[in-house]
Order: structure tokens, then C-alpha cells, then sequence
């Protein structure tokens, strides 16, 4: 379940900070510990593209997550690449059978999480990664949690921009 009040608080602090002066790896990095408790999941993060255009991690809202993130571009495989490479959404909800990521999926399994949410952090053409929400069950997000996390895929983007 949504906070409204906190999303709605989030939303603004976000918003207000676009247009001061601000570094980025600490916004992320706030983003992705924010997330977690407004949007209600186990975490979030976010991976970037690089000079070299390899993806990387740049934030998460906690060491297994990040460890996760890492785990996705050693394998070469997961939500948060696809959704890099695709710019479209991937909603994997539950990663103990998902036959998109046979290798990615029961490693996550393993750490506990069970489905992940990729939204991708695009431009019109140009994609510069992905943010990632986890969840600790199997199953879709709401409607409400989907809205959200591309509204704030999309502000992250902004910050790139």
C-alpha cells in the first residue's frame, strides 16, 4: 500500500531539488532509500550507463540489492538490462519460474527477492538506464505502485538530462 503523503512529500522535495543545485550520485542514491517505504517494497536501485555505454550500479537502497544489480550485469542478464535494452518496462513477478531470467532469477530467489520491476530511464531515443523496485513475494505491483515508479523513473531522468 501507498503512503500518499509521503509520495506526495517525495514528489516535491524532487521536484524542488531539479531546479537547485544538486549532485547526483546523492540524488539517486536518496531516490532509491525513498522509494522503498512510499512505494512499499523490499528496495530499489538504479543502474547508468557509463562514457563507455556498459550499465553500472550506481544506487540501491541496501547491500543486497546492490549485490543484485551486480549480479545482472556479471551474468548479463536480468529485469534491470532488459529494460536498459528494450527501453520498455519489464514486470518479472515472480522470479522462481520466470523463464526470462533462468540464471539471474533463482539467485535473486536466493537473496530473498522474489519479483522486480524494471522501468527504463529514457530520452525519446536515448536510454541511460533503468530503476528497479524488488518486492520480497511474487506478484504484481497496483496500479497505483506502477503510475509511481515511472513517474519517478521519469524523474530520474530529469536529474541525467
Amino acid at each position: 500500500m501507498i503512503d500518499d503523503g509521503a509520495a506526495l512529500t517525495l514528489l516535491m522535495r524532487f521536484a524542488k531539488t531539479l531546479v537547485e543545485h544538486y549532485d547526483l550520485d546523492d540524488v539517486l542514491t536518496d531516490l532509491a532509500g525513498e522509494l522503498r517505504s512510499v512505494l512499499d517494497v523490499a528496495g530499489a536501485g538504479v543502474m547508468l550507463t557509463d562514457e563507455h555505454e556498459d550499465l553500472r550500479f550506481v544506487s540501491s537502497s541496501d547491500e543486497t540489492l546492490k549485490q543484485l544489480e551486480d549480479l545482472q550485469i556479471e551474468l548479463d542478464e536480468g529485469p534491470c538490462l532488459r529494460a536498459y535494452r528494450t527501453a520498455q518496462r519489464v514486470l518479472a513477478t515472480d522470479l522462481r519460474d520466470d523463464p526470462q531470467f533462468p540464471r539471474f532469477g533463482p539467485r535473486a530467489v536466493d537473496a530473498g527477492r522474489l519479483a522486480v520491476f524494471s522501468y527504463p530511464l529514457h530520452y525519446e531515443e536515448q536510454v541511460f538506464g533503468a530503476l528497479n523496485l524488488y518486492r520480497r513475494e511474487p506478484g504484481k505491483l497496483d496500479e497505483r505502485q506502477e503510475e509511481l515508479g515511472a513517474a519517478f523513473s521519469d524523474i530520474a531522468t530529469l536529474y541525467l538530462m
